[in-house]
């Protein structure tokens, strides 16, 4: 099986993007459409989704009673995606002022991810290696015209714990294309 099948296969309906075409709609603090390069793709969110509102306080996880601080905070979005005999799993996070939180709801994204994955490989006997990589998209308060919402590529990562994350200020729509090659540049650059 294809990595978006085994996840749409694991993840309920009641959690999936909005999806038309190979366009991904997450709301959050802000809008944002991200599109695909493949058909191949699933994408969710483990909270606030309209039909399965989740215990308040717990979005992510309803199940947990009081955690530690940071347990429980999920990035807007998953996508996951197999592109050119390679899959990839992007973690976005919306952001509308303050970012302070970011890397720790992408990063548990990834270990949410990470987690299934292992049960593939498991069960599944699913063999990939997976590339993450975190999306930030946030509003400024200010805004020139011109920049809003164009698709622009993306600049060098942020790094978190070994995970490129690359940020998006004031853009409503996001190609993972761009991010790809953005990836596959900073590679190159760092073999050389």
């Amino acid at each position: 099986m294809s990595i978006d099948e085994l996840f749409c296969q694991s993840i309920d309906k009641n959690f999936r993007l909005d999806r038309q075409g190979r366009k991904w709609t997450i709301e959050g603090a802000t809008n944002v459409q991200i599109h695909v390069p493949t058909n191949k793709s699933v994408g969710f969110c483990l909270e606030d989704i309209e039909e399965n509102k989740p215990v308040e306080g717990n979005k992510a996880f309803p199940f947990f009673g009081n955690p530690p601080e940071h347990v429980a905070k999920m990035c807007d979005g998953i996508i996951a995606l197999s592109y050119k005999d390679k899959d990839y799993i992007f973690m976005i996070e919306l952001k509308s002022g303050n970012t302070d939180d970011y890397k720790i709801q992408i990063k548990n994204g990834q270990y949410f991810c990470e987690w299934l994955l292992t049960l593939f490989e498991k069960y599944c006997h699913y063999e990939k290696k997976v590339h993450f990589i975190g999306l930030l998209c946030y509003k400024s308060k200010m805004t020139k015209k011109d920049e809003t919402g164009r698709n622009q590529s993306p600049a060098s990562p942020t790094r978190y714990m070994d995970l490129p994350i690359y940020k998006y200020r004031d853009q409503e729509n996001i190609d993972l294309i761009n991010v790809i090659k953005a990836m596959s540049n900073e590679k190159t650059k760092a073999s050389l």
